[in-house]
């Protein structure tokens, strides 16, 4: 259901879903399933003046129960994706680990934000590097 809004959501660039952990690994993962493929999301040229399709920079959602995999899903097709901001969950270093691993090879990602995500030590800086 949420897919089908930022589908028909022509101009919509943020897409906040904290606060809702019942979505967990297979909401995210449908969530990604849904979206249409990336050149239906990519932006225009700036020459264009105007965006085609949906082109979504910013997601914040609360990574309680979602895995590196569901997220990547997301990034894969929302090539605009600029801010991507989990909050509030055990992210764990190997779900970390999986969303570097299944990210694009181009992405415009700007800002990547683990808020309270229980990384810890060498194993949560290491994993956290993978992404960068």
């Amino acid at each position: 259901a949420i897919a089908q809004l930022v589908c028909h959501m022509r101009s919509l660039r943020r897409l906040d879903l904290t606060g809702n952990w019942e979505l967990g690994e297979h909401g995210i993962a449908a969530l990604a399933a849904g979206l249409p493929c990336p050149e239906v999301l990519v932006a225009a040229s700036p020459d264009a003046g105007s965006y085609r399709g949906t082109a979504l920079e910013r997601i914040r959602l609360s990574a309680e129960g979602v895995g590196g995999m569901a997220i990547a899903g997301i990034a894969r097709k929302a090539r605009a994706l600029a801010e991507l901001h989990m909050c509030r969950g055990l992210f764990s270093c190997e779900k970390t680990a999986a969303l570097a691993a299944g990210l694009p090879e181009v992405l415009v990602l700007k800002e990547l934000i683990l808020e309270e995500c229980s990384l810890q030590g060498l194993d949560g800086g290491g994993a956290v590097a993978e992404i960068l």
